[in-house]
């Protein structure tokens, strides 16, 4: 039987696992919700801990923000070291969320005093994150950076696709930092031992891409190649976390030499039968459990997508289960258990066959 690390890899590079892996984040008031609060009273370890109760397969270092290098606006509002102004008020679920851009002109982004890739901050995260990961047998995923997601939100979305056309060389340079930032830092990670590594990029809306597939390509790709190709000689496998509809987008992400692409969102036209059919051969697949089946769906809804997620994505190998962004804490406590209880007993690849 392997250990969570070798079958979390062994899917990453397309082949069939003993039992499907499963990735997420998972909100601790949900954990709360199934294993009990005396749970995580303790210390954070215990998160760890019922992640693995659960069946999950990966520790995720998602600590690409530095708190250190925030600039404040007012009582409510900052901005962070990308550029990106964000309000520690409570957005929905989500507090600090972003909510525009600060450098929306050249000027602004020049004379900006960006932070450094590596921290001591980050550093001291991921050898936390790592050591979880070696003591539990369990895959270390860390995120490195964005190659256009991060710095589009630092210009502001609107303003960043009006410079593809009045100011495409400012966007240039936009990408061009935020590649060499993620290079550096995933590098860092790399050698102290990651094993895979995460770029954040929303290529796209529910309804299509933000930019044409020609402009992706050229804009976009190069960097991709050159930041994965740098990446890969590291020895390690690089995932694509891009949420929307993505199809058009698909040839050029899987020539960028992306190994896996999640959440394959399921309210945005990506369903894991088409992705499986046109894509799985050059590309694992990871995601697709839909938010909203999970927060307001029944157990029974939850029993059903799993299974036909398993049956849809897993045979030959080359599929992670997991939620279509993450685990959130509108997901209801008694879904998840069941998507842990489904997956245990369909994931099997003796039963898958």
């Amino acid at each position: 039987m392997l250990n969570s690390k070798e079958r979390a890899l062994c899917a990453i590079y397309l082949e069939e696992p003993d039992i499907v892996p499963w990735f997420d984040g998972v909100d601790p008031r949900v954990l709360t919700g199934i294993f009990g609060e005396k749970m995580f009273k303790k210390r954070p370890e215990n998160v760890i801990k019922a992640c693995v109760k659960l069946g999950i397969d990966f520790v995720f270092d998602g600590a690409i923000f530095d708190p250190a290098y925030n600039i404040k606006l007012d009582e409510t509002h900052y901005v962070n070291e990308w550029g990106r102004i964000h309000t520690t008020q409570l957005l929905g679920d989500i507090s600090d969320g972003y909510i525009g851009g600060y450098l929306d002109t050249p000027e602004k982004w020049c004379a900006f005093n960006f932070a450094p890739p590596i921290t001591e901050w980050k550093m001291d995260v991921f050898k936390q994150a790592k050591i979880y990961a070696d003591k539990y047998d369990l895959c270390l995923l860390a995120a490195c950076g964005s190659i256009m997601e991060v710095g589009m939100e630092a210009v502001g979305i609107s303003p960043f696709l009006r410079y593809l056309y009045t100011n495409p060389e400012f966007i240039r340079k936009v990408i061009c930092h935020s590649s060499e930032y993620t290079l550096e830092l995933g590098k860092a990670y790399a050698d102290a031992g990651a094993d895979v590594l995460m770029i954040f990029d929303d290529y796209a809306y529910h309804s299509g891409p933000f930019l044409s597939p020609k402009l992706w390509r050229e804009y976009v790709l190069p960097w991709n190649k050159k930041v994965l190709s740098a990446l890969h000689k590291k020895g390690v496998p690089v995932v694509l976390h891009a949420c929307g509809d993505i199809r058009s987008l698909m040839g050029g992400i899987i020539e960028s030499g992306y190994d896996a692409i999640q959440p394959l969102e399921a309210t945005a036209n990506m369903t894991l039968k088409e992705a499986k059919e046109r894509w799985g051969d050059e590309i694992c697949l990871m995601g697709n459990i839909n938010i909203n089946t999970l927060s307001l769906g029944t157990v029974q809804d939850v029993e059903k997508e799993v299974r036909e997620a398993i049956r849809d994505a897993a045979p030959g190998g080359g599929y992670v289960l997991g939620s279509s962004h993450g685990v959130y804490h509108s997901c209801k406590p008694e879904n998840v258990l069941r998507m842990s209880e489904v997956k245990k007993k369909y994931g099997v690849y003796r039963n898958i066959h």
